[in-house]
């Protein structure tokens, strides 16, 4: 990107937006393919982009795979992952350690900013937080003084988080609700909140509004398929030799309902599972990831293993429409799911756990999933048998369609960056 603002009229000057995530991995989850959508949608609503991350060649290659090229108006820019906090053993220390570290990061935040201003030659109108955890939401109402000391770009920020709002129950009554006093919203340079749980947003806009606007964005799942199969699709009917496949697509791990599908493979060789996507190193009980790597080295006949990130988006999705069923079981997950969001797109039945409400939410409404006990294995099998049977027949997938399309996030992005537009004009 070599525009120099100076050189434009400011009539037709293009309003620039710096999106940073600085939490998230790059091998884990759907985070690229949100950070890449905001990107794309930014530029196409007729902003320039400054894109900060920990993993901007990942970023180049699904950018690229998607044939958008638009570098004229993008830079991609290099971030380390947010280092977190140590929590100190002492109760007293806490609330300084955790006054610290919001200093800490948003001083951090503000050095990347202005590095990025330098390196790319743009002058930032907008800051949009594509990280923003959820703890910030208990910030006092002092935490904004705080910050407006060391960040001064006005800025957005987009969460997924629903632990604010949901329990493995349902949701949270007022009471809790009322504990949410967020500080930041304090800010003279704070804008907006996007969020993805649409019922938080309705809940945060009736307790806080006007002063905080909540806005509502769908939770887009890549669903575009590769012109042609892999070669690992090839290589997963082989192997499943007719019968039903199970997919436990994404990250691999204990919350992720890992084990338990591990276990139904054991119970059920009449089925054949596959487990595509990068094994997380952390989240196993104890001896657990011993265990899968040695099982990895010898599976079960009736078991795929492919526990690497596949480099693109697409072939994922083709493992997910190869399937019959996938599997989606996430004790207590309390945000959405783009692998259920993506596997109604290719209409495929999904089995997920019953304490997590926002996926049960979905998959009620939308007729897409079978809840289950996931501390039930016979559950979990007959579940599977139901979903077969079902031969992907929900009469609403075309409303689930039209609920999560690009289209609606597209609505709400172009008055973002048309709003931008004006208040960087009204500045000069």
């Amino acid at each position: 990107m070599s525009q120099n603002p100076s050189t434009t009229s400011q009539i037709d000057r293009r309003p620039v937006i710096c999106i940073t995530d600085s939490e998230s991995r790059a091998d884990c989850g759907h985070y690229i393919t949100h950070f890449c959508l905001y990107i794309r949608l930014f530029i196409e609503a007729g902003a320039d982009v400054v894109a900060l991350c920990p993993y901007p060649e990942a970023v180049r290659t699904e950018l690229n795979a998607y044939g958008f090229s638009a570098e004229e108006f993008l830079f991609i820019g290099h971030i380390n992952p947010h280092p977190g906090i140590r929590q100190p053993t002492r109760r007293g220390f806490r609330k300084l350690y955790r006054g610290a570290g919001l200093i800490r990061r948003w001083k951090r935040l503000a050095t990347e900013i202005r590095n990025a201003r330098k390196a790319s030659d743009l002058r930032i109108d907008h800051v949009f937080l594509a990280d923003l955890p959820s703890f910030s939401l208990f910030y006092k109402p002092s935490a904004a003084r705080w910050i407006d000391l060391v960040f001064r770009t006005p800025w957005s920020a987009w969460s997924y988080d629903s632990s604010i709002y949901r329990h493995a129950g349902g949701v949270f009554e007022d009471p809790v609700l009322e504990r949410i006093r967020p500080g930041y919203i304090h800010s003279k340079y704070f804008h907006a909140i996007f969020h993805i749980d649409e019922h938080l947003s309705l809940e945060m806009n009736q307790l806080f509004s006007p002063k905080v606007p909540f806005r509502y964005v769908p939770d887009i799942a890549d669903h575009a398929l590769p012109d042609r199969d892999p070669k690992l699709i090839r290589e997963i009917k082989q192997a499943a030799r007719q019968r039903k496949i199970i997919v436990l697509p994404g990250v691999q791990s204990r919350r992720k309902g890992l084990y338990i599908a591990l276990q139904l493979a054991e119970k059920r060789p009449d089925l054949f599972f596959v487990f595509a996507g990068p094994l997380d190193p952390q989240d196993h009980p104890a001896g657990g990831l011993e265990s899968i790597r040695t099982l990895i080295e010898t599976p079960l006949e009736n078991c795929f293993f492919h526990m690497h990130r596949l480099e693109l988006e697409a072939d994922l999705n083709a493992i997910i429409s190869a399937s019959d069923v996938v599997f989606a079981v996430y004790p207590g997950h309390l945000n959405s799911s783009g692998i259920l969001i993506k596997s109604a797109f290719l209409k495929k039945p999904a089995i997920i756990a019953d304490d997590a409400p926002l996926m049960k939410e979905y998959a009620e409404k939308y007729q897409i999933g079978f809840p289950v006990s996931s501390n039930n294995l016979s559950a979990c099998s007959d579940a599977i048998d139901r979903a077969i049977a079902s031969k992907n027949a929900s009469p609403k997938y075309a409303r689930l369609q039209h609920d999560f399309s690009e289209d609606r996030l597209k609505e709400v992005l172009h008055d973002f960056v048309s709003t931008i537009r004006q208040s960087s004009l009204a500045s000069k």
